[in-house]
């Protein structure tokens, strides 16, 4: 693979670190009523529609989703995003 075995060790435990970063990470999105909950992976963990969501009507209460998705899943981005600066940044420590 092209790397020693304390490039190997590194890269192993930043991997098992950032994967735990990213698994610990929650983003929220909301929407009157909606909210939609993502981990750092940009996986859905739940959605919650409230009764004033339904009283909305399928039309606005479907923008609604859609909008709390969106902003959820933009918030874990750039959770994920900063989680791997921060883990080049440590890895570059490391090997200096």
């Amino acid at each position: 693979m092209g790397m020693d075995l304390k490039e190997y060790q590194l890269a192993m435990k930043m991997r098992e670190q950032f994967a735990a970063r990213l698994g610990a990470a929650i983003s929220v999105g909301t929407s009157p009523g909606v909210t939609v909950t993502y981990d750092g992976n940009i996986r859905p963990l739940s959605a919650e529609i409230t009764d004033e969501g339904i009283a909305l009507g399928a039309e606005r209460l479907s923008a609604g989703i859609v909008e709390a998705m969106n902003s959820a899943m933009g918030k874990a981005q750039k959770t994920m995003q900063m989680e791997m600066q921060e883990m080049q940044k440590n890895i570059a420590k490391e090997l200096s």
